[in-house]
């Protein structure tokens, strides 16, 4: 149990590429894998490996997005 006044946080489900690339409407992830390690005009996406996959957070898939006009 959690402390009074205390809520546990919301989960968000992370992304994999495949949804990346179909949200962004590239032909593939290799255009999404691009993006995280050498990013656009400066700006990266960020993104978390867990294992051998890279994760995107929505909220970052849409900071990007906002900050590249894509």
């Amino acid at each position: 149990p959690l402390p009074d006044g205390w809520q546990r946080p919301q989960t968000v489900p992370l992304l994999v590429l495949e949804e990346v690339a179909r949200i962004c409407r590239v032909k593939t992830t290799k255009t999404v894998r691009r993006w995280i390690t050498e990013g656009i005009g400066g700006v990266r996406l960020p993104a978390s490996r867990l294992g051998r996959q890279w994760r995107v957070h929505p909220d970052d898939l849409a900071s990007f997005l906002r900050k590249t006009r894509i």
